[in-house]
Order: C-alpha cells, then structure tokens, then sequence
C-alpha cells in the first residue's frame, strides 16, 4: 500500500510508541513512513492508551487497528463492569463503592 508519507522522515521523538517499537531495533531518531507502517503494523496497538496525534499518524498510514478489543478495556477502565446480554458482570477494577448506581 503506497500513502503520501512513504518517503517522509518521521521524527521517533513525536510518538512515543513509534519511539517504543524503534528503539527494539534501531537508535534511528527518524523512520520513513514504510518503516514506521511496519512497525505499528506488527505490534499489538491499545488506542485507549495512543494519543490521538499518534493515532492520526497510525491511520495516514494505512494501519488497521482493532477497535473491537479497546472498546471493551475502555469499558472495563471506565465503568469496571459490562453487560452481556443484559446480565452485568463486574470486574475487580474499581471499588464497590465506585460501581454504585451504574448496573
């Protein structure tokens, strides 16, 4: 896949985890972007835990994320429980007191 940042040096120091996946393999401060879409492209992304200045680059990219698996931790961080056809199971997250109200 060809996008328009294929030749462009990305700077490591503006994405922490593209600095993350570089440093494993080299002590370049700038990829091109066919680089840094390998490298996104083999890691296992969490987009609850990417900046959105990240993510942007993630996407320009042409990186599939699955959001499938960080729509559910967002729900475990944000409420400790999810309902399942229509049974709420609660997760050790949070404190009970925290969980008031919310089943």
């Amino acid at each position: 896949m060809m996008t328009n940042l294929d030749h462009t040096l990305i700077r490591l120091a503006d994405y922490p985890l593209l600095l993350a996946l570089a440093s494993k393999q080299t002590s370049a401060t700038r990829l091109d972007g066919r680089a840094c879409r390998y490298l996104y492209a083999n890691a296992t992304i969490d987009t609850a835990t990417v900046s959105a200045h990240e993510l942007d680059l993630i996407v320009a990219l042409g990186v599939q994320v699955n959001q499938h698996t960080d729509m559910l931790s967002q729900l475990l961080d944000r409420f400790g429980v999810i309902c399942f056809v229509g049974l709420p199971l609660y997760f050790p997250t949070r404190s009970p007191s925290t969980l008031r109200g919310i089943a």
